[in-house]
């Protein structure tokens, strides 16, 4: 099932694309959750300070997942002249920026499809 998610060449299907997202989605998250929690808890003497720069730093990685990911698949897949896949690049950086790794995943997985 988790097969292959750290091969960006594959060409999935529906499925198997589900289980990419799922499996980048859950890493990010606890990558992001342990940089934060490090870098927070010793940045800052107070809780929501901590907290505010905790959530500021896992936007910026996930973020930061998403398009790094986007393009290591474009990369593989050697669709970098492909408009479709630069307009799912670019939505990418701009659902994980709106909504983190939950949403910036989303065109990461259809890209795992082409």
């Amino acid at each position: 099932m988790f097969r292959d998610v750290f091969t960006f060449a594959v060409k999935r299907t529906a499925a198997q694309a589900l289980t990419f997202y799922i499996f980048w989605v859950v890493l990010t998250v606890i990558f992001a959750a342990v940089v934060s929690g490090f870098v927070a808890s010793g940045a800052t003497t107070s809780a929501s300070a901590s907290f505010d720069l905790g959530v500021h730093i896992g936007s910026a990685i996930a973020i930061a997942f998403s398009v790094l990911l986007s393009l290591l698949t474009l990369i593989a897949k050697k669709k970098t002249n492909s408009p479709v896949a630069w307009v799912m690049f670019v939505l990418a950086a701009v659902l994980s920026y709106l909504g983190g790794a939950l949403l910036g995943m989303i065109p990461l997985a259809y890209l795992t499809t082409l």
